[in-house]
C-alpha cells in the first residue's frame, strides 16, 4: 500500500520567542531623555550597517525641521563584521542616533527588528505621544506628519486613538483620500 505524504510534512513551525533575542548591545537610551516626556513624535528607522547614505539623507531632512519634540533614531541589528560594528559606533559618536539590538542583521530578521523597535520604544521612550516606524528607504514629509498628528495631541476627539503596545494606533482617523486611495494632506 502506498503511503500518502502530507503537504509541508517536513515543515517545522518557528515561534517568535524561539528566534527573538531581546535586548540591545547598544541601547542608546539618551535618545529619549525622561522616557520621551515632551516628545510628540519618535521616528524609529530600521536600517542596515551599509545604508549610511540613506541615513545621512534622512538626517539632512530631519535637520531642516529640527524640534525638541521630534526625534529620529536608526535601529540596526548586530553586523556581520567587526569593521561594520566600529563604523556604526563611530557614526553614533558623530550623530548620537544609532541603536543596535541583539539580532543578527540579515534580511529574514526584518520582522524581528520591528519587534525590537517596539520593545525599545516601550522600554526607553514610552512617554512619547506617537511612534512612527519606517525603513531607511522611505522618506516622509515630517512637517506634514507633525501637522497631521497635532490634531490628535492631547485630544483624541478628532479620531479614535487606541493604545496598543504602549503606542498610539489610529483605528479611525477620517483621512481625506483621493479616488486613487492615496492620503492627501
Amino acid at each position: 500500500m502506498q503511503q500518502m505524504v502530507l503537504y509541508n510534512e517536513h515543515w517545522k513551525p518557528y515561534l517568535t520567542r524561539d528566534m527573538y533575542t531581546p535586548g540591545y548591545s547598544f541601547p542608546n537610551s539618551g535618545i529619549c531623555p525622561r522616557k520621551g516626556e515632551g516628545i510628540i513624535l519618535l521616528t524609529l528607522i530600521i536600517s542596515g550597517p551599509d545604508k549610511i547614505s540613506n541615513r545621512n539623507y534622512i538626517r539632512q531632512m530631519h535637520k531642516l525641521q529640527e524640534r525638541p519634540d521630534f526625534k529620529i533614531a536608526f535601529l540596526m541589528g548586530v553586523p556581520g563584521t567587526e569593521e561594520h560594528l566600529e563604523a556604526m559606533k563611530a557614526e553614533n559618536d558623530e550623530f548620537g542616533d544609532i541603536i543596535i539590538n541583539n539580532i543578527r542583521d540579515v534580511y529574514p530578521h526584518l520582522a524581528l527588528k520591528t519587534l525590537s523597535a517596539l520593545n525599545w520604544f516601550n522600554e526607553f521612550c514610552s512617554e512619547a505621544q506617537f511612534l512612527q516606524k519606517m525603513d531607511d528607504d522611505v522618506f516622509t514629509n515630517y512637517q506634514k506628519t507633525l501637522q497631521f498628528l497635532s490634531g490628535f495631541h492631547g485630544d483624541t476627539s478628532g479620531g479614535c486613538v487606541d493604545y496598543w503596545y504602549n503606542c498610539h494606533k489610529m483605528q479611525s482617523s477620517h483621512l481625506p483620500r483621493s479616488c486613487n486611495n492615496t492620503v492627501e494632506f
